[in-house]
């Protein structure tokens, strides 16, 4: 072969290994996203494209700016709660509207409703469920914004938010073969919850955490959880939307032992 070839590959393996080396990324399960000499690129099974910088802005600071940007920060866990109780609020007084925008199902997406996705995890029409969720919220909230910070927190409850809505849709929309569920929607911040009671399990697992006079570790806090949702589930109790709590646990567990590596945690 001509030795110009050959000089040719070892340059271009030279420019390889310096753009491995040099080149930092993050995993995103099937993808990972990487920053080269300020430039952003999309790798998927061993291919990269350049992507243009509006295509992919810092979502996560836009999310966090508002709420940890201040003296102190923020507490993201009270600002979800206080967009809950609005949300309630608005039940009372536009229950048509929310009705239609606060209610998360297939059939709301098919319409291009795609913000319930969101808005469907500050929407409570019951007072109790409201204050069930709220108090979760509150409790497990505190502790996380304490391990994680608040930047991570924010991003914490606001993938829960996607996660557990999706994981409804999924599973209603398209698993479950019931008929109408397309149409079977779901509300409430029991997801985004649950996933604050998992990432409590993940990084701190033998704390005892009491609950309505109860007192479980971190991790049997999720298993007891886990346990009423199968029961609930079982008995097709509508109230209760086992998927979507199961999205957001998730949701939390992953996150959490993504973060878990780089923080410095109590024994």
């Amino acid at each position: 072969s001509h030795p110009s070839g050959f000089f040719s590959g070892l340059s271009a393996l030279a420019e390889r290994l310096r753009v491995a080396v040099s080149a930092d990324s993050e995993s995103f399960i099937f993808f990972r996203v990487g920053h080269f000499r300020g430039s952003r690129f999309l790798g998927c099974f061993g291919t990269w494209v350049w992507l243009p910088a509006p295509v992919l802005p810092p979502v996560h600071e836009l999310l966090t700016a508002s709420i940890c940007g201040g003296v102190g920060g923020g507490s993201p866990h009270e600002a979800f709660v206080l967009l809950c109780v609005v949300g309630f609020a608005c039940w009372q007084i536009w229950p048509r509207a929310m009705y239609r925008h606060a209610i998360c199902s297939l059939r709301a997406l098919q319409s291009g409703r795609v913000w319930t996705l969101l808005t469907s995890n500050v929407s409570h029409a019951s007072v109790l469920h409201l204050v069930h969720n709220a108090l979760q919220l509150l409790h497990f909230g505190p502790l996380m914004h304490h391990a994680l910070g608040c930047e991570r927190l924010a991003m914490l409850l606001s993938c829960a938010c996607l996660a557990s809505s999706t994981a409804s849709v999924l599973w209603h929309g398209l698993l479950s073969g019931k008929p109408g569920g397309a149409a079977q929607g779901s509300l409430g911040a029991s997801g985004v919850a649950l996933s604050l009671v998992a990432a409590n399990a993940v990084l701190f697992p033998r704390t005892v955490v009491r609950m309505y006079g109860v007192e479980l570790s971190a991790l049997g806090v999720l298993v007891l959880y886990s346990v009423i949702d199968l029961v609930g589930n079982q008995a097709q109790d509508d109230r209760m939307d086992a998927s979507a709590h199961a999205g957001g646990a998730l949701c939390g567990w992953f996150l959490a032992q993504r973060w878990k590596r780089s923080l410095v945690l109590w024994p």
